[in-house]
């Protein structure tokens, strides 16, 4: 079986990701910052009608606070009920991933970015690391998402 994913890069790193899940591509635009929320979320956006939390994912994935700018991409991703935001450095190409070349990610550390990926898979001289939105979303994470019921 395969799956359609989008790759972008994070901290020089490529990360892929089901394009099911992805709702939008857009540019860096307007975050506006609210108190109380987890570190890695660096505020809400404006987005047809609904405010989306924006996550910092190079630092939701453990390394440090990005400097975001107008150079910046995000997607807008769907898990479920919810919605939310990646700031992430680029955006990529659309590949084809065949779940047979998935490779399980090195265990490294038990609280390591590993967590967060689902596999890894050789493309062109680099690693795509694929990533699973279910952990990198859980926890307190899915407070900061919003429902779009």
């Amino acid at each position: 079986m395969s799956r359609e994913c989008v790759t972008f890069t994070v901290g020089g790193q490529v990360f892929g990701l089901d394009i099911g899940l992805i709702r939008d591509i857009r540019g860096w635009g307007s975050v506006t910052r609210v108190p109380g929320l987890p570190p890695c979320v660096v505020g809400v956006t404006h987005l047809r009608g609904a405010l989306l939390p924006v996550v910092d994912l190079a630092m939701r994935l453990g390394w440090g606070p990005s400097p975001l700018s107008e150079a910046h991409s995000v997607l807008v991703v769907q898990l479920h009920d919810r919605s939310g935001a990646l700031a992430v450095d680029a955006v990529g190409d659309l590949i084809v991933i065949e779940d047979a070349s998935l490779q399980e990610p090195p265990v490294m550390t038990a609280t390591g970015a590993h967590h967060f990926v689902e596999g890894l898979v050789p493309l062109r001289g680099h690693m795509v690391q694929v990533l699973d939105i279910e952990t990198l979303l859980d926890d307190d994470m899915t407070v900061a998402l919003d429902s779009t019921d």
